[in-house]
């Protein structure tokens, strides 16, 4: 398997910007089709390319899915690495609004599990985005809100945070996604336990 990070080395050489053509393609593609509806095929033609170009950067549907993962988790950590609410309300209201887009707009979480359902490596990729948002969101709490009296992991509270995301983002057909209030609600009742 071709690793990502060739990828990305061709990418910043990329004069004529194929690379970015064929990532912005199957970005929207994996997002908006699902995994399993695109293939090499359609991401060519949805970036103005021949199958053979996009073969020449990726040796698999897996190897683009998981670059495709690979940027949009880099773009969820500068945002993450960006962000300074100045109290636990500015705060709520961030994480209220990220949490929501991806409930009403699950793409992403979608590719990881079908990476990971296609893919013997997935989970250890997967692991390690998730290890690196995780990290920064830690960080990002750490810097906002005290922690609880004698206890200062705000990565457990992180990893709640995760999970009430994912969980929420898992809907059953007939299920109605929550509203800002409800998310809201739940990213305080998991911040207040961080610091009661």
């Amino acid at each position: 398997m071709r690793s990502t990070v060739d990828a990305r080395d061709r990418a910043y050489s990329d004069r004529d910007g194929t690379y970015r053509a064929l990532l912005n393609s199957a970005t929207t593609l994996f997002l908006t089709l699902g995994y399993e509806q695109t293939g090499l095929a359609r991401i060519s033609t949805h970036a103005g390319h021949s199958e053979d170009t996009v073969r020449g950067y990726y040796t698999s549907k897996n190897d683009i899915g998981h670059d495709v993962a690979d940027h949009l988790c880099h773009h969820a950590l500068q945002r993450l690495h960006r962000t300074r609410p100045d109290d636990n309300a500015e705060l709520v209201t961030v994480l209220s609004r990220w949490a929501r887009i991806a409930i009403h707009r699950p793409g992403w979480l979608r590719l990881e599990l079908a990476l990971a359902a296609h893919d013997g490596d997935a989970p250890l990729q997967y692991s390690l985005r998730l290890s690196r948002i995780r990290t920064a969101l830690t960080h990002l709490l750490t810097a906002t809100i005290p922690a609880a009296p004698g206890a200062d992991n705000h990565q457990v509270t992180a990893d709640f945070l995760l999970t009430m995301v994912a969980g929420l983002t898992t809907l059953h057909p007939g299920d109605a996604h929550p509203d800002h209030l409800q998310i809201s609600t739940q990213i305080e009742l998991v911040l207040r336990g961080a610091t009661n």
